[in-house]
Protein backbone atom coordinates (compact mmCIF):
# COMPACT_ATOMS: atom_id res chain seq x y z
CA UNK A 1 0.00 0.00 0.00
CA UNK A 2 1.35 3.01 -0.98
CA UNK A 3 2.15 6.30 1.66
CA UNK A 4 1.07 9.40 0.04
CA UNK A 5 1.45 11.46 3.48
CA UNK A 6 4.42 12.88 1.99
CA UNK A 7 2.91 14.60 -1.17
CA UNK A 8 -0.32 15.53 0.79
CA UNK A 9 2.58 17.13 2.60
CA UNK A 10 3.87 19.16 0.02
CA UNK A 11 0.30 20.35 -1.68
CA UNK A 12 0.00 21.77 1.82
CA UNK A 13 2.51 23.54 1.60
CA UNK A 14 2.42 24.64 -2.00
CA UNK A 15 -1.25 26.27 -0.73
CA UNK A 16 0.14 27.82 1.97
CA UNK A 17 3.02 29.53 0.20
CA UNK A 18 0.83 30.28 -2.75
CA UNK A 19 -1.89 31.54 -0.43
CA UNK A 20 0.69 33.52 1.47
CA UNK A 21 2.08 35.68 -1.46
CA UNK A 22 -1.59 36.30 -3.34
CA UNK A 23 -2.30 37.63 0.00
CA UNK A 24 0.62 40.18 -0.34
CA UNK A 25 -0.18 40.96 -4.04
CA UNK A 26 -3.79 41.61 -3.42
CA UNK A 27 -2.59 43.77 0.24
CA UNK A 28 -0.48 45.86 -2.01
CA UNK A 29 -2.98 48.47 -2.98
CA UNK A 30 -5.23 48.15 0.04
CA UNK A 31 -1.75 49.57 1.77
CA UNK A 32 -1.83 52.16 -0.93
CA UNK A 33 -4.92 53.45 -0.04
CA UNK A 34 -3.92 53.41 3.58
CA UNK A 35 -1.42 55.66 3.13
CA UNK A 36 -3.40 57.82 0.25
CA UNK A 37 -6.68 60.09 1.50
CA UNK A 38 -9.40 58.35 -0.90
CA UNK A 39 -12.57 60.31 -0.85
CA UNK A 40 -15.98 58.33 -1.62
CA UNK A 41 -19.47 60.28 -1.96
CA UNK A 42 -22.17 59.20 -1.85
CA UNK A 43 -25.68 60.63 -2.23
CA UNK A 44 -30.22 60.82 -2.17
CA UNK A 45 -33.01 61.84 -2.96
CA UNK A 46 -35.92 63.61 -1.91
CA UNK A 47 -38.46 64.76 -3.87
CA UNK A 48 -41.70 67.15 -2.14
CA UNK A 49 -44.98 68.04 -4.73
CA UNK A 50 -47.86 69.79 -3.48
CA UNK A 51 -49.97 68.47 -6.54
CA UNK A 52 -51.81 65.33 -5.90
CA UNK A 53 -51.95 63.66 -9.65
CA UNK A 54 -55.07 61.94 -8.47
CA UNK A 55 -56.75 65.16 -7.91
CA UNK A 56 -59.70 66.53 -9.96
CA UNK A 57 -58.57 70.05 -8.80
CA UNK A 58 -54.85 69.31 -9.61
CA UNK A 59 -55.10 71.93 -12.69
CA UNK A 60 -56.86 74.77 -10.91
CA UNK A 61 -54.34 74.37 -8.04
CA UNK A 62 -51.57 74.52 -10.90
CA UNK A 63 -52.50 77.26 -11.85
CA UNK A 64 -52.97 79.19 -8.61
CA UNK A 65 -49.11 78.34 -7.29
CA UNK A 66 -48.67 79.96 -10.72
CA UNK A 67 -50.00 83.43 -10.37
CA UNK A 68 -48.83 83.28 -6.70
CA UNK A 69 -45.32 82.34 -7.81
CA UNK A 70 -45.07 79.53 -5.64
CA UNK A 71 -43.31 76.44 -7.04
CA UNK A 72 -45.22 73.28 -6.64
CA UNK A 73 -42.55 70.70 -6.39
CA UNK A 74 -39.01 70.27 -4.57
CA UNK A 75 -35.97 68.40 -5.65
CA UNK A 76 -33.22 67.80 -2.68
CA UNK A 77 -29.67 66.12 -3.31
CA UNK A 78 -27.98 65.30 -0.25
CA UNK A 79 -24.45 64.37 -0.39
CA UNK A 80 -21.70 62.58 2.03
CA UNK A 81 -18.13 62.12 1.99
CA UNK A 82 -17.81 58.87 3.74
CA UNK A 83 -14.10 58.45 2.48
CA UNK A 84 -11.12 59.35 4.64
CA UNK A 85 -9.76 62.25 2.42
CA UNK A 86 -11.72 65.58 1.08
CA UNK A 87 -13.26 65.54 -1.92
CA UNK A 88 -11.75 68.23 -3.76
CA UNK A 89 -14.60 68.82 -6.21
CA UNK A 90 -18.35 67.75 -5.81
CA UNK A 91 -20.30 68.67 -9.03
CA UNK A 92 -24.59 68.42 -8.81
CA UNK A 93 -26.50 68.48 -11.93
CA UNK A 94 -30.46 68.48 -11.67
CA UNK A 95 -32.91 68.63 -14.79
CA UNK A 96 -36.94 68.73 -14.67
CA UNK A 97 -39.47 68.41 -16.50
CA UNK A 98 -40.45 72.02 -15.67
CA UNK A 99 -39.69 75.61 -15.24
CA UNK A 100 -37.10 75.73 -11.99
CA UNK A 101 -37.63 78.38 -10.10
CA UNK A 102 -35.00 78.58 -7.32
CA UNK A 103 -32.05 76.49 -6.35
CA UNK A 104 -30.43 76.17 -2.88
CA UNK A 105 -27.45 74.99 -1.19
CA UNK A 106 -26.88 74.02 2.82
CA UNK A 107 -24.59 74.94 4.07
CA UNK A 108 -24.52 78.56 2.12
CA UNK A 109 -21.41 80.54 2.12
CA UNK A 110 -22.80 82.66 5.18
CA UNK A 111 -22.62 79.65 7.46
CA UNK A 112 -18.83 79.90 7.31
CA UNK A 113 -18.76 76.16 7.29
CA UNK A 114 -15.25 74.50 7.51
CA UNK A 115 -15.62 71.12 6.53
CA UNK A 116 -16.68 72.41 2.75
CA UNK A 117 -16.33 75.47 0.78
CA UNK A 118 -19.84 75.87 -0.81
CA UNK A 119 -20.91 77.74 -3.88
CA UNK A 120 -21.72 81.25 -4.02
CA UNK A 121 -24.77 81.27 -5.33
CA UNK A 122 -26.40 78.87 -8.23
CA UNK A 123 -28.69 79.86 -10.68
CA UNK A 124 -31.28 77.59 -12.98
CA UNK A 125 -29.99 77.61 -16.47
CA UNK A 126 -31.86 79.98 -19.23
CA UNK A 127 -34.33 77.41 -20.18
CA UNK A 128 -35.04 76.62 -16.49
CA UNK A 129 -34.77 73.12 -16.38
CA UNK A 130 -31.09 72.34 -15.31
CA UNK A 131 -29.64 73.79 -11.90
CA UNK A 132 -26.08 72.92 -11.10
CA UNK A 133 -24.04 73.64 -7.85
CA UNK A 134 -20.29 72.75 -7.29
CA UNK A 135 -18.66 72.29 -3.70
CA UNK A 136 -14.96 72.07 -2.83
CA UNK A 137 -13.27 70.49 0.22
CA UNK A 138 -15.87 68.14 1.22
CA UNK A 139 -14.73 66.78 4.79
CA UNK A 140 -15.90 63.50 5.79
CA UNK A 141 -18.64 62.77 7.43
CA UNK A 142 -20.55 66.13 6.84
CA UNK A 143 -23.30 66.39 4.57
CA UNK A 144 -24.35 69.25 1.67
CA UNK A 145 -27.39 69.46 -0.12
CA UNK A 146 -28.50 71.32 -3.24
CA UNK A 147 -32.76 71.80 -3.94
CA UNK A 148 -34.85 73.11 -7.26
CA UNK A 149 -38.17 74.31 -6.42
CA UNK A 150 -39.63 74.50 -9.54
CA UNK A 151 -43.31 74.33 -11.41
CA UNK A 152 -43.93 70.90 -12.31
CA UNK A 153 -45.19 70.52 -16.12
CA UNK A 154 -48.33 68.32 -17.28
CA UNK A 155 -45.57 65.57 -18.80
CA UNK A 156 -43.84 65.22 -15.78
CA UNK A 157 -41.02 62.26 -16.20
CA UNK A 158 -38.53 61.49 -13.31
CA UNK A 159 -35.62 64.22 -12.50
CA UNK A 160 -31.87 63.18 -14.41
CA UNK A 161 -29.71 63.69 -11.62
CA UNK A 162 -25.71 63.92 -11.90
CA UNK A 163 -23.41 63.81 -8.71
CA UNK A 164 -19.63 63.57 -9.81
CA UNK A 165 -16.76 64.39 -7.36
CA UNK A 166 -13.21 64.32 -7.74
CA UNK A 167 -14.06 63.04 -12.04
CA UNK A 168 -15.72 59.87 -10.25
CA UNK A 169 -19.16 59.80 -10.41
CA UNK A 170 -21.19 59.19 -7.07
CA UNK A 171 -23.19 56.04 -5.62
CA UNK A 172 -26.83 56.58 -4.96
CA UNK A 173 -28.08 54.98 -1.76
CA UNK A 174 -31.57 55.28 0.27
CA UNK A 175 -30.12 57.40 3.09
CA UNK A 176 -26.60 58.69 3.37
CA UNK A 177 -26.44 58.02 6.89
CA UNK A 178 -26.32 54.02 6.36
CA UNK A 179 -23.79 54.37 3.94
CA UNK A 180 -20.56 52.61 3.93
CA UNK A 181 -17.93 54.60 5.87
CA UNK A 182 -14.18 53.85 5.02
CA UNK A 183 -12.87 51.23 7.62
CA UNK A 184 -9.21 49.78 8.06
CA UNK A 185 -10.84 46.17 7.90
CA UNK A 186 -12.98 47.35 4.63
CA UNK A 187 -9.50 48.21 3.25
CA UNK A 188 -8.00 45.20 3.58
CA UNK A 189 -10.98 42.71 2.83
CA UNK A 190 -9.75 41.17 -0.38
CA UNK A 191 -6.31 40.23 1.02
CA UNK A 192 -8.08 38.96 4.61
CA UNK A 193 -10.50 37.15 2.77
CA UNK A 194 -7.64 35.33 0.27
CA UNK A 195 -5.92 34.45 3.33
CA UNK A 196 -8.98 32.97 5.14
CA UNK A 197 -9.69 30.83 2.55
CA UNK A 198 -5.85 29.13 1.26
CA UNK A 199 -5.12 28.66 5.35
CA UNK A 200 -8.98 26.80 5.11
CA UNK A 201 -7.98 24.53 2.43
CA UNK A 202 -4.25 24.15 3.91
CA UNK A 203 -5.59 23.34 7.17
CA UNK A 204 -8.20 21.08 5.28
CA UNK A 205 -4.95 18.81 3.86
CA UNK A 206 -2.98 18.98 6.74
CA UNK A 207 -5.82 17.11 8.42
CA UNK A 208 -6.32 14.69 5.81
CA UNK A 209 -2.77 13.73 6.05
CA UNK A 210 -3.02 13.32 9.73
CA UNK A 211 -5.86 11.03 9.69
CA UNK A 212 -4.15 9.03 6.74
CA UNK A 213 -1.20 8.71 9.37
CA UNK A 214 -3.30 7.46 11.99
CA UNK A 215 -6.05 4.83 10.83
CA UNK A 216 -7.86 4.87 14.60
CA UNK A 217 -7.21 8.15 15.29
CA UNK A 218 -9.53 8.34 11.94
CA UNK A 219 -12.05 5.75 12.93
CA UNK A 220 -12.81 7.57 16.48
CA UNK A 221 -13.44 11.00 14.60
CA UNK A 222 -15.95 9.13 12.47
CA UNK A 223 -17.54 7.83 15.68
CA UNK A 224 -17.61 11.05 17.49
CA UNK A 225 -19.02 12.93 14.56
CA UNK A 226 -21.85 9.94 13.77
CA UNK A 227 -22.53 10.12 17.64
CA UNK A 228 -22.86 13.94 17.06
CA UNK A 229 -25.34 13.96 13.85
CA UNK A 230 -27.18 10.86 15.64
CA UNK A 231 -27.93 13.25 18.94
CA UNK A 232 -28.43 15.99 16.85
CA UNK A 233 -31.25 13.75 14.65
CA UNK A 234 -32.48 12.49 18.03
CA UNK A 235 -32.87 16.15 19.38
CA UNK A 236 -34.76 17.77 16.22
CA UNK A 237 -37.08 14.76 16.53
CA UNK A 238 -37.74 15.28 20.17
CA UNK A 239 -38.84 19.21 19.47
CA UNK A 240 -40.98 17.95 16.40
CA UNK A 241 -43.44 15.81 18.95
Amino acid sequence: MTDNSGSGQWISLLIGALTIVATIIAAIPSFIGVTQDRSSVFYQTEVFSILNPGSPDIDRVSAVLRENKIPDSRLTVICMNTGNGAAKELRVRIQVTGDIQEGFTEPVPADQPIWVTPPDSIKPSENGTVLTAKFRDLAPGKPVSISAAYFSSQNTTHPVIDVFFDGKPATQVKNVRDAPSYTFVGAFRLPLTIFGVGLAFAVLVAAIVILKRNPDLASALAKFLLEILEQSLLSFVRIGK
